[in-house]
């Protein structure tokens, strides 16, 4: 899961440019913040609590996204990049749930 999302301050190529809002770097960091919760965690269950949290807040990120897109504060390629990296990191997740560790 960990791998779709870009490591802090690194962004999609195409958004390189780009100046993403405070707001929506901080919830991109508690999502990879939740996806590093969930591989370091100790038992399974707390696993799939951390997983399913990274869910709900890679969810609140990708509408950060669309609004952002949406008042002009990212161009539209750069929101479309990154909705793309946050669907796939929620598709891993969801297989990860599904298939367990």
């Amino acid at each position: 899961m960990r791998c779709a999302l870009p490591a802090a301050g690194e962004r999609a190529p195409i958004c390189a440019d780009a100046q993403l809002s405070p707001h929506l770097n901080h919830v991109l960091d508690r999502a990879r913040m939740a996806i590093d919760e969930a591989q370091s965690a100790g038992s399974v269950k707390r696993a799939r609590k951390a997983v399913r949290g990274s869910l709900r807040l890679l969810d609140s990120a990708a509408h950060s996204v669309r609004r952002a897109e949406a008042s002009g504060a990212i161009r539209a390629d750069c929101g479309k990049a990154l909705r793309r990296m946050l669907h796939d990191a929620k598709v891993a997740a969801r297989q990860w749930l599904k298939d367990g560790p």
